[in-house]
């Protein structure tokens, strides 16, 4: 690798990066969540298997998400809404607010945020239809 290269913190190969198995045993441990092979593949939506990853890695992007949740849920009272926005707002902050956030983690919680939202699809269907629950709201009979 050139020295005058700009971006010399990224390795020729990312197998000889510590960040880069890092980030990869982070984003298996949010899949396995979601995807347990002992219920055939049918978890959950890996909300807090993400958030507990992603406090491990930089806990003040954690602590700007969470502020991104508490908002939604004030104004909406959607916690499935809060959960997508808030996981989309997660690789935002360690692009932008996690101070030279390595490359693999930024990409780690680009992939992360897409498979928790694709979790969400049947959420985002009933907040499209106008038929999801808020906080706080009985299922009705």
């Amino acid at each position: 690798m050139r020295p005058d290269w700009p971006y010399a913190t990224v390795s020729p190969s990312p197998f000889h990066s510590r960040e880069f198995w890092i980030a990869l045993a982070g984003l298996i441990a949010v899949l396995a969540h979601m995807f347990p092979v002992w219920l055939r593949f049918h978890g959950g939506k890996g909300v807090a298997t993400a958030a507990g990853v992603f406090l491990a890695l930089d806990p003040i992007v954690v602590a700007a998400a969470a502020i991104v949740f508490v908002i939604v849920i004030l104004s909406t009272k959607f916690v499935s809404l809060a959960s997508i926005l808030s996981a989309a707002s997660i690789p935002l902050f360690f692009r932008f607010l996690a101070h030279n956030a390595p490359f693999w983690r930024i990409i780690a919680s680009i992939v992360i945020a897409i498979a928790v939202i694709t979790k969400h699809h049947s959420n985002i269907a009933r907040l499209t239809q106008g038929t999801e629950r808020r906080m706080g709201q009985r299922k009705s009979e």
